[in-house]
């Protein structure tokens, strides 16, 4: 009664790709670009056939039909010039945050710079609540990949040069620390401090402390008994 092809009966759901708000790619000439995630494709609009027959239809039906068509074709206009505007915003807004991070699309995460939700309202005229209203749940394609547009913003962390650095460029630098660890070279919290302090970054062990918990990186002490039992199997 066994089903040797047991994978005809899975019936999981196919996993979507994520489709992003907006592009950022490199001109030939140098610089960058962002565009529209949907540039090139159908933007929504009025049907304009439609449209003709709604407006001669109401016309045989009475007063109340004509004011009630008039209104649907109001509101349809209203959400399609209100859907265009915020397109607009949200690729204003791309625009300046890639202007203020050229550095990670050069350097990857480890370039962020300090930015904050004000600092582009400033920039775009906008109001600071609208702008995280436009990059929530927004995404972005870059040379380093997928990043959701809250990615950017980012708090300031001291230098060693007393200006400032970003914190998720530290975060960004305690990984890539980790990761080319090596079961005789594992990093203690004040290894990782120093380690950082030669980037230009001045933290604390206790704020290593708190990135390796927010990265899901373990302890020291644990990180060489893994490297441990990987090395007696």
């Amino acid at each position: 009664r066994l089903n040797p092809r047991r994978g005809e009966d899975d019936s999981a759901p196919p996993l979507s790709a994520r489709l992003p708000d907006l592009v950022v790619m490199r001109l030939t000439g140098g610089g960058w670009h962002v565009m529209a995630g949907d540039e090139g494709r159908t933007a929504a609009s009025l049907n304009t056939a439609l449209l003709d027959r709604c407006r001669v239809q109401p016309a045989r039906e009475g007063e109340d039909a004509q004011a009630r068509m008039a209104e649907w074709i109001s509101n349809a206009r209203w959400l399609t010039h209100t859907l265009q505007r915020r397109k607009r915003s949200l690729l204003l807004v791309g625009q300046h945050i890639m202007f203020r991070q050229e550095a990670f699309l050069e350097q990857g995460p480890q370039g962020l710079r300090p930015l904050s939700m004000k600092r582009i309202a400033q920039d775009v005229r906008l109001h600071e609540s609208t702008v995280s209203r436009l990059v929530a749940n927004k995404h972005i394609v870059t040379p380093c990949g997928l990043y959701p547009l809250k990615f950017f913003f980012t708090a300031a962390l001291g230098a060693e040069d007393g200006t400032t650095r970003a914190a998720a460029a530290a975060r960004a630098h305690v990984s890539r620390l980790v990761q080319n660890e090596t079961a005789g070279s594992v990093l203690s919290d004040a290894g990782i401090v120093a380690a950082l302090g030669q980037c230009g970054f001045s933290v604390s062990r206790r704020t290593i402390v708190k990135y390796r918990r927010m990265l899901g990186i373990p302890s020291s002490f644990q990180r060489r008994r893994d490297y441990g039992m990987n090395r007696g199997r």
